[in-house]
């Protein structure tokens, strides 16, 4: 779960008397989902992980918000990353951008984020300014592409701009 985290910062991990205490005050918490796939009794044995292909797996997936205790809303993929990212708890991850003839052909490691939100009033209702600040650096590009150019990062930076943008407003 730590490295999942560290990783590609879709889940935050958090201790159970973290969630405990936010539960408790009546503030939202975020936990992580885990999915059982297969039958839990039969993962509970030792044979269970001695085979290629064990009956039961556990799956780190989507994220649920819970408010005053209750269920709020889930999350899956883009969307929990989304969260992770407005409530300042990714530091580390990977985005895909898109090459002009081939999906995901550009990866994007993100070293350092930091995200920021401000509250304003207008017209009587909230308005929540959220601002993201991120480093990162090209970790794989699989199309023809010159990186020598400075128009080239500069469409790249805005083009991860607009990824992480989508995430957000997902969550």
């Amino acid at each position: 779960m730590e490295s999942t985290t560290k990783i590609w910062g879709e889940y935050a991990s958090t201790r159970a008397d973290q969630v405990i205490q936010q539960l408790g005050s009546g503030e939202g918490a975020n936990l992580t989902g885990v999915q059982i796939t297969g039958d839990p009794k039969k993962g509970n044995k030792v044979s269970n992980v001695q085979q290629i292909s064990p009956d039961t797996s556990i799956e780190i997936r989507g994220l649920a918000i819970f408010k005053k205790g209750k269920l709020k809303k889930w999350l899956d993929q883009d969307a929990a990353r989304g969260a992770t990212w407005i409530n300042n708890e990714l530091k580390k991850t990977v985005v895909d951008l898109n090459c002009e003839k081939k999906k995901k052909g550009i990866a994007v490691d993100i070293d350092r984020a930091k995200s920021k939100i401000k509250l304003d009033i207008k017209n009587n209702k909230p308005v929540f300014l959220i601002t993201f600040r991120s480093e990162g650096h090209i970790s794989e590009v699989h199309c023809p592409i010159d990186l020598s150019k400075h128009t080239t990062i500069e469409k790249l930076e805005n083009q991860a701009e607009k990824e992480i943008k989508a995430e957000v407003m997902e969550a």
